[in-house]
């Protein structure tokens, strides 16, 4: 009983780990983008 409760928390602690690492992958392309569109941006500006 312990046991496979024990094993339902694991995963579900590697199910919150797995959609977090996600959501920071996401987040980081998202900033990465936008910072990009703002260097394009100042560089057109510039010049």
């Amino acid at each position: 009983m312990i046991y496979r409760l024990l094993i339902h928390i694991k995963c579900c602690l590697l199910l919150i780990l797995y959609t977090g690492s996600i959501l920071m992958i996401i987040y980081s392309l998202l900033l990465i983008l936008k910072y990009s569109l703002f260097i394009n941006n100042y560089r057109q500006s510039v010049s």
